[in-house]
C-alpha cells in the first residue's frame, strides 16, 4: 500500500474587495435611469443604512479592473470582502438584481449599516421584462415588509409597503412565502390592545399580471403540477490524455448571470484511469480569473506509473499575489501521493526525479512582494515520494 504524505506552503493572500452594483446599461443615459430608480424603490428604506459620500455613482465598467469593459454601472459603493454579506442582503431585499462584482485597484467605500437591522427574508419572482421583490426586514423601527416591482431596465414599477412600525416580537408581522408565481403574505389586522400584536390574521396574495403588480385577498393558488421536465443537457467536458494511460476530464457544471453581458462559468475537475475516478478540482471562469490543469510528466517507479499535475489558478491584480498552483502526485490507483501550494511553481519529470521550484509571497505591496523561493527535488523512495536530501 503507498503512503501519503501532504506538504503545504502557507499563503499570505491580499484583502478581497467588491464593488456593489445596482444596475446599469450600455450607455450613460441607461445607467442614469437606474439612479433615479435607486431614488425611487430605496425610499422606504431610508434609514437603514447611509452610502458613501458621492454614491450612487455611475463608473464606466473598462475603468474598474473586475468589469467587463463596454459598461456603465451605478455603483453603491465597494466594501471588504469580509463586509460584504449583510450590505448585500439589504440591497437585494430592494432588487433582487443587485450584485457584487469583485475588483480592484479601486479605494473601499462601504455602505454604513443601521444598528438593529436584519434581513429576515427576501425572495423575487421574474415577470417578463419586470422583478418583484419581496423582503422582511427587522429594523430599529419595528419590522417592515415591502414589495419593490422593478423592469429590468431600470425603472420603479410599484412599491408597497406591509409595515409594522412597532417594536414588537418579530412573529406580529407573520411573513409570506412563494406559491408558484406568486407569494401569498400574512399579515396582522390591527389592535390598540397593549402587548397584543395583532386582533387576527388574514393572507393576502401579491403577482404580476400583465406587467402591473396584483393583489388579491386570501392564499394564493397552488400552481398546476408542471409537466415532467425535459431532460437536462449534459454539460460539455473535455477529455485529455495524459502520461500513458491517465484521463484528464474537465467538465462544465453551469452558468451564472453576473450581470449585463457577463457569464461566468462553474467548472469541475477528474482523474480517471482503469476505470477508476479521482475527483481533482471545482472552480470558476470570469472576466479575470479562472484555472486550468496541466501534466508536468510521469514518474516511473517500483510502484507503477506516478503522474504529477499542476493546477494553476488565477485572480485580478497585479503581482505574484494574484496567482496560486498546487502541484500534486497521482498513484497508478488515483492516490494522492504528495501535494504542494505556493503563488507560483516551475516543475518538470527529468531524469526519474521530480524536480521543483516554488515562489510564495510571505508581506509586501504588489510593486514590491517579500517572496519565499524554494528548490527541490523529490524522488521515489521506500514507496514513498520524498524530498531529496
Amino acid at each position: 500500500m503507498l503512503s501519503t504524505l501532504v506538504v503545504t506552503v502557507a499563503i499570505a493572500a491580499t484583502p478581497a474587495t467588491a464593488a456593489l452594483v445596482w444596475g446599469g446599461g450600455k450607455t450613460k443615459a441607461d445607467a442614469e435611469k437606474w439612479v433615479k430608480a435607486w431614488a425611487d424603490a430605496s425610499a422606504p428604506f431610508q434609514g437603514l443604512y447611509t452610502l458613501p459620500a458621492g454614491h450612487p455613482r455611475i463608473v464606466e465598467s473598462a475603468k474598474v479592473k473586475g468589469m467587463k469593459p463596454g459598461f456603465h454601472v451605478v455603483l453603491l459603493g465597494v466594501c471588504p470582502a469580509a463586509e460584504l454579506a449583510p450590505r448585500l442582503k439589504l440591497f437585494k431585499g430592494i432588487y433582487a438584481g443587485t450584485y457584487a462584482r469583485r475588483v480592484s485597484g479601486v479605494p473601499v467605500d462601504c455602505p454604513t449599516l443601521a444598528a438593529k437591522t436584519n434581513v429576515k427574508h427576501t425572495e423575487s419572482v421574474t415577470a417578463g421584462e419586470t422583478v418583484l421583490t419581496l423582503s422582511h426586514l427587522d429594523t430599529p423601527r419595528g419590522e417592515l415588509m415591502r414589495a419593490t416591482h422593478m423592469s429590468r431596465a431600470g425603472a420603479l414599477l410599484t412599491t408597497e409597503g406591509f409595515d409594522t412600525p412597532r417594536k414588537t416580537a418579530s412573529v406580529c408581522l407573520g411573513g409570506f412565502k412563494q406559491v408558484g408565481e406568486s407569494f401569498e403574505v400574512t399579515l396582522c389586522e390591527s389592535t390598540k390592545e397593549k402587548n397584543v400584536c395583532c386582533a387576527s390574521r388574514k393572507l393576502l396574495t401579491l403577482s404580476v399580471d400583465g406587467g402591473k403588480l396584483k393583489q388579491e385577498a386570501g392564499a394564493a393558488k397552488a400552481a398546476p403540477a408542471a409537466p415532467p421536465a425535459a431532460a437536462e443537457p449534459e454539460r460539455p467536458c473535455d477529455t485529455t490524455k495524459v502520461g500513458a494511460d491517465f484521463e484528464l476530464v474537465v467538465c462544465e457544471a453551469g452558468r451564472l448571470e453576473q450581470g449585463p453581458g457577463f457569464v461566468e462559468k462553474k467548472l469541475t475537475s477528474q482523474l480517471k484511469r482503469g476505470g477508476k475516478t479521482a475527483d481533482l478540482d471545482s472552480w470558476s471562469d470570469g472576466w479575470e480569473w479562472g484555472a486550468k490543469h496541466k501534466s508536468v510528466g510521469v514518474l516511473a517507479t517500483s510502484g507503477g506509473n506516478v503522474l504529477v499535475l499542476q493546477f494553476d489558478s488565477y485572480g485580478e491584480g497585479a503581482g505574484l499575489d494574484s496567482k496560486n498552483t498546487t502541484l500534486s502526485a497521482w498513484s497508478p490507483d488515483l492516490a494522492q501521493l504528495w501535494s504542494l501550494s505556493a503563488n507560483e511553481v516551475t516543475a518538470k519529470v527529468e531524469g526519474g526525479e521530480l524536480k521543483v521550484k516554488a515562489r510564495t509571497v510571505i508581506g509586501g505591496e504588489p510593486e514590491h512582494e517579500d517572496v519565499d523561493e524554494d528548490e527541490f527535488v523529490m524522488q521515489w523512495q521506500d514507496g514513498k515520494l520524498l524530498r531529496k536530501p
